[in-house]
């Protein structure tokens, strides 16, 4: 307990030095902003500047493959402390405890304590964000914007040679610092929507592409107004419905007022998320999901039928009835 009060003092204190170096592409773990900042300033961007191609990046381990050295260069160039320089230097060395047993590494940074964040932000700063404002964007023909929310990040392009060129650039840049890229999760999509206003039958349809557990995809309305929509990962969603399911089964011998307690505040964080424009239909789909998961562990909770719960006698309770799927960031 009192290791993490000090990190978090750290933490403090380098949040408030490097707070004033910080681009504004950079939105992970930062005051006044979230991952809802990001989406819309992603789509905002996209739309002003009818950006037709978009980068996604998918950085291996990201945490687990800091270099210290480099790190400990980017925190001097604001902060030569001896003190904070001892106590980083500490929590760098002192491993990862898993079923009680310590594992050291020689790089990496201590994922779940309260300095991770901004030391993955000073890295990522030095790494990427400056390297893209000050030297590559200059060279872009055309608009060019990194969007970043910790080490998951997109950069969208109105040209494609841009976006060809900073595809290879950056693997190269990541690897010189001891990152590197999932090929497979690393893909340049062409989200053009000039392929929605092309008459008659298209020969391609306008890829999308994930950030933040959303699919961004282009829509056409009825009046002809393009727009991006954006809709839960079929990844996010099952993710959710999986640690649901996990929880019914080792929770099922609980009182059903304390299981429906606990599904509402999932539910209704899961909303706070998701809860996006004409997202309402993909909510209600996942509670949908969840109360039939509930209704299966229910009906299981005894062999003998007389002792099983009355899901019928239930569903006429008030208090029973799981909360609605809801618009919660009606501003993205």
């Amino acid at each position: 307990m009192e290791d993490r009060v000090v990190q978090k003092a750290v933490a403090w204190v380098l949040s408030a030095v490097f707070e004033q170096d910080f681009l504004n592409g950079s939105h992970g773990f930062r005051p006044n902003r979230s991952p809802h900042t990001a989406l819309h300033r992603l789509r905002q961007g996209i739309l002003r500047n009818w950006a037709r191609y978009v980068v996604e990046v998918d950085v291996v381990g990201f945490f687990d493959a800091v270099n210290w050295t480099w790190l400990r260069k980017f925190v001097r160039h604001r902060v030569n402390d001896g003190g904070v320089m001892g106590l980083l230097n500490k929590w760098l060395k002192a491993g990862v405890m898993e079923n009680g047993v310590v594992t050291l590494s020689d790089e990496g940074v201590p994922q779940g304590g309260p300095v991770s964040p901004v030391l993955s932000n000073i890295y990522l700063h030095y790494v990427l964000d400056l390297w893209f404002e000050r030297r590559f964007k200059k060279s872009c023909r055309g608009y060019a914007e990194l969007t970043r929310f910790a080490d998951d990040f997109v950069v969208a392009f109105k040209y494609h040679e841009d976006a060809m060129r900073f595809r290879e650039e950056m693997e190269e840049r990541l690897q010189a610092f001891g990152l590197r890229i999932a090929p497979e999760k690393t893909a340049l999509r062409c989200f053009d929507a000039n392929l929605l206003k092309r008459g008659g039958r298209r020969q391609r349809k306008p890829d999308t592409f994930a950030f933040l557990g959303f699919t961004h995809y282009l829509a056409k309305a009825r009046s002809g107004t393009l727009n991006i929509m954006l809709k839960p990962t079929v990844k996010a969603r099952e993710r959710f419905i999986r640690s649901m399911h996990d929880w019914l089964t080792a929770n099922k011998h609980l009182d059903v007022r304390e299981q429906h307690t606990h599904l509402v505040k999932a539910l209704q964080g899961y909303y706070q998320y998701f809860g996006l424009r004409l997202c309402s239909r993909y909510l209600n789909g996942v509670r949908q999901r969840v109360r039939k998961l509930w209704r299966v562990v229910l009906r299981r909770r005894s062999q003998r039928a007389k002792h099983r719960t009355d899901w019928e006698s239930l569903l006429a309770k008030p208090w029973f009835q799981l909360p609605v799927g809801r618009v919660t960031q009606a501003w993205i």
